[in-house]
């Protein structure tokens, strides 16, 4: 479960996430939606059940999983007429369902919006990003939207099971924070004006 998006491509955004994140409440807004054309087939439920150890019909039933949190995704979210991905879209449903599942907190009216704002003005400028080929993008921005409702439906069956499994996602949900961010998810706090950070200090 604690695996990241499209490690490659969200190692190189860490750096330079974190790198503006230590003082993201100064951070500028994105004049533009960031848009990725959507790829013809979904690259990134194959991409994250090659992951894992297990045997091949687990894979593909995992494959399949991660196909139907994408679906869920771009209907839910999306709407599902749309032929592009939202990338600031993606990232602020990514880090809310994880600070959901973290804090257990729902954030103010406009917090999401203001955030993807904020990550895309970041992740835009970002050399990392700019040399991402369209495919690393496209896998990127699923993986996003996988993740963030794998992790909305894995805590609300361990609210189901009990403390243990709670503390489980909770986990999960603190290292794909660190993960994308490069910042203590301890740390952050979501209102009205997007992210900030009550600890400057980098993750370890």
């Amino acid at each position: 479960m604690n695996r990241p998006p499209s490690p490659d491509l969200a190692r190189r955004l860490q750096e330079a996430i974190a790198t503006s994140l230590h003082a993201l409440q100064a951070a500028g807004a994105a004049d533009a939606p960031l848009l990725v054309p959507r790829a013809a087939s979904p690259i990134a439920p194959g991409q994250l059940a090659a992951a894992h150890p297990g045997p091949a019909r687990q894979r593909l039933e995992l494959a399949a999983l991660y196909q139907r949190c994408l679906q869920h995704y771009r209907q839910a979210v999306c709407g599902g007429a749309a032929t592009e991905d939202d990338l600031g879209t993606a990232l602020a449903h990514f880090v809310v369902a994880n600070l959901r599942v973290l804090h257990g907190i729902e954030p103010p009216a406009g917090a999401e919006c203001a955030l993807g704002w904020q990550l895309v003005a970041i992740v835009r400028g970002s050399p990392a990003w700019q040399r991402a080929s369209l495919r690393e993008r496209q896998a990127y921005g699923e993986q996003l939207a996988i993740l963030s409702v794998l992790m909305t439906d894995l805590a609300a069956r361990a609210r189901r099971e009990g403390p243990a499994a709670i503390a489980h996602v909770q986990q999960g949900a603190r290292n794909y924070l660190r993960q994308l961010l490069g910042l203590d998810p301890d740390a952050l706090a979501l209102d009205v004006g997007g992210l900030t950070v009550r600890d400057a200090a980098l993750a370890a």
